[in-house]
Order: C-alpha cells, then structure tokens, then sequence
C-alpha cells in the first residue's frame, strides 16, 4: 500500500475510516465537476508509480489493495467495480502513463489500456429512492440534498444503477416514458433538459393510466360525437368519463380536474370527433416543468388544422390554480402544441354553436395579432376569413368590428370567454 492515494468525497456516508492509515499521504477532495477534473488537478501532486483513485462511495473495508500490476499490465489503468458500471469508482492508475495522456483526454474511456475488473469485494452507497408524481419532478430535482437520487412514477425500488462520474454529472432516463431516472444534484431552470448531460436507455415502460374525460352541455352535436367516442375507446380498452350540466367554461373544466384521478387527464369537448388514430397514448414529459398538452384538431370549414376545439392533456394542478380572469383557460398557464391530430371539428353543424366558437376564437386571434403578432396568427385568421360558410364569415367580421369598437380593451376581450355574453352579444345584433 505503499502508493499515493486521492480519495473522492460525495458527503455521504463517509467509507474512508482506516484509509488515512493505509494511505498517510492520503489527498481528500469533494466531488466537483468529473474524475477527470480531479485528476487533472491532484495529478503535479502525485509522487509515486502508482497511485490510488477512492470515493466515498464504496466501503473497502474487505478490498485488497496489496495489488500489484504483472508486467504486461504494468502500464495500464485499472478500474473495479461490483455493479453493472463497468467504469466504476476504484482505480489504480500508472502515473506516468497517465501524465503522459491527460491532456489529450476528452473523456476518461479515452485512455489507451484500460483493465476492467469485476469485485464483490466492492460494497457501494445505495443513493436513495423517492416516488415522484407527473408534473412535480422538476421542483423534486430543484430541491434534491443528496448528491444523487434515483426516482420512480410507481413503487419501483430495483433496475436503477450506479451512475459513472468519470465525465461529470449525468442524468440516466431509463425508459422511453421517462418514468424512472437517476438524477445527480443540479442546477436547473424550468426543465431537466437544461442539464445537458443526459443519457437515454429507452427501454419499454409500464402503462401509465390517465382519466379521459368528455365534457359536454347537451349541445347538439355532444351526442352524435360522445357515441363515435364510446365506440373508439371500446376497441382500444380504454374508459371515459362523462360530465354534463356545469354552467361556466372555468367552472366545467375545474370540476373534471376535482374528479380526475391521475395527476393529469384527457378533456374531449363535445365540438370534436375523435380520430380513430388518436390512442390516447400521449403522456407528459416528466423531465419538462408541468404544463398542458395541446393537440391539433382539423377544421374543415376553414382547412385547416391546429390547437383550437382539440382534446387537450391537462395538468390537474395548473387546472385548479387558474382563475376565471383569464382570456383563455388554457392558454393562460404553460403550455404545449403537440402536433397530433386528435379529430375533427364539427362545430359548424349547430348554427348556435358555429356562431360563439368563431366569434369567440376570431376576437382572441384578433387580440394576439395586435399585441403579439405572429405568422402563424396572421394565417390562421385569414383562414377563417376566406371560408365559405355563411354564419363564420358573420362571426369573423362581427369579431372583428368588437375588438376594433372595443380598442383592443383586454377588459372587454375577456368578457368573451363567457358563452353567455356572446349569445347576448349575437342577439343584440339581429
């Protein structure tokens, strides 16, 4: 044991006790950036032929560290580990052979002879594990104390591994939902996505249950697209929920959420048929803040296919932290297009109905258009104004007579989020 040794602290559980001895010249650091940082930095300091490369994260109490390289190995990096990270945390590294190659290196794998060996003397630090919920991952991770933490939508306590620190700190997603990960102690802004080293194993997730429900207020056309609704969930198992009779759009919307069960739910509004290839198969990126999932819905009145009268994912939380002064429900909270055509519209087979949803969609598109235009935006309403229906194109120019009388008024605009007043507002004009 007569080799230099720098021991790697993670303020964990402390495995060095009895090191100091073994190793007089011991070098203690905390874990900053990488192994390869460290490395970098202690290498000057180095005065043997070898030389040691502990963590905190392993207890040694049973290791053998009276290993000595044989002659063709005498040149060569080694590396034990108990787990599945073959790179593991205990090296034993050349000293010149290493000097020779640190400042070429990008990557601790880069060395050129690497010996990996396999030890169940090795006993490591099992980091934690916590159950975390759609949509509260981000803040969890913002508010992480250990230095690591593996986390799981379900009750999973197995299938996560040691991460490697040879290149610094990186989050493991081990499966395409995104259900179970190991995340280091970072620095995030809005999403876990800001924290670039990310490694993806895309292995197959379990089925994660979200409510779907169809909220409608006896309109006409709820019935005919309720029973198209039932008969596509049938075949693809899956359940709806159907809520009825609750006056105020803010109010409708509040209740689904008070009832849904997952964290976040599916809302079909009774405007829309459903596309028999929309599965309901979506779910929410658990390393994206919590948000709502806007899908596109066809409108073929106008040709045209985007986010207005579509199903839309929505987080239960934001739902019920939105309050009524708000120009658009969903859109007032963070949100997201996701462009997945989730049916078609048929809003324009009820004239009361065709009438307050492109009265009320023209004032808002005419709105944003004076407030934050975009090219989007500005196609969109030239959409609706060049359609060959005779009640839209009243509704759009009605629209936009209101918003121009109104001058843009954020006030007034935001009394058209009551269905109420536009059905006054259009009998006020006949």
């Amino acid at each position: 044991m007569a080799f230099d040794c720098i021991y790697v602290d993670f303020q964990n559980k402390s495995h060095s006790t009895g090191l100091e001895t073994d190793f007089p010249f011991l070098k203690k650091t905390r874990f900053i950036s990488s192994y390869l940082d460290i490395l970098k930095s202690y290498l000057p300091e180095i005065r043997t032929k070898h030389f040691w490369f502990l963590t905190s994260l392993v207890d040694y109490k049973n290791f053998d560290f009276d290993f000595i390289p044989e002659q063709h190995q005498i040149n060569q990096a080694h590396a034990w580990s108990s787990t599945e990270n073959k790179e593991g945390d205990t090296f034993l590294f050349n000293t010149n052979e290493l000097r020779e190659q640190i400042n070429d290196l990008k990557f601790l794998r880069d060395l050129k002879d690497i010996n990996y060996h396999e030890s169940q003397q090795l006993v490591y630090h099992d980091w934690p594990v916590e159950k975390f919920q759609l949509g509260d991952l981000v803040e969890r991770v913002k508010s992480q104390k250990h230095f690591c933490v593996h986390y799981a939508l379900d009750n999973t306590e197995s299938g996560f591994r040691q991460p490697s620190f040879w290149d610094g700190k990186k989050i493991h997603v081990y499966d395409k939902k995104k259900t179970m990960l190991t995340v280091p102690k970072i620095n995030i802004n809005n999403d876990l996505y800001d924290h670039g080293k990310i490694v993806f194993e895309n292995k197959e997730s379990k089925t994660i249950p979200l409510d779907i429900f169809f909220l409608h207020n006896n309109e006409k056309i709820a019935s005919a697209n309720l029973s198209r609704l039932e008969t596509h969930c049938e075949k693809i198992s899956k359940k709806i929920t159907t809520v009825s009779g609750i006056k105020g759009r803010t109010q409708a919307i509040q209740e689904v959420a008070k009832r849904s069960t997952s964290d976040y739910f599916y809302l079909v509004p009774a405007k829309i048929e459903v596309s028999n290839t929309f599965n309901f198969a979506f779910v929410p990126d658990t390393m994206k803040s919590p948000r709502h999932y806007i899908f596109d819905c066809h409108n073929t009145v106008i040709d045209y296919s985007y986010g207005h009268q579509a199903v839309v994912l929505y987080n239960k939380k934001l739902c019920l932290d939105t309050s009524e002064d708000v120009i658009d429900f969903t859109m007032a909270r963070p949100h997201e297009h996701v462009r997945l055509l989730s049916g078609n519209s048929t809003f324009y087979e009820d004239d009361v109905v065709c009438y307050r949803t492109t009265f009320r969609e023209l004032v808002k598109l005419f709105y944003y258009d004076h407030t934050k235009p975009t090219v989007e935006n500005t196609h969109i309403i030239k959409k609706w104004q060049q359609a060959n229906h005779s009640i839209v194109k009243k509704a759009c120019l009605d629209a936009e007579r209101f918003v121009q009388e109104k001058k843009f008024d954020i006030t007034e605009i935001k009394k058209t989020y009551d269905w109420n007043f536009v059905d006054l507002f259009f009998k006020s004009l006949a």
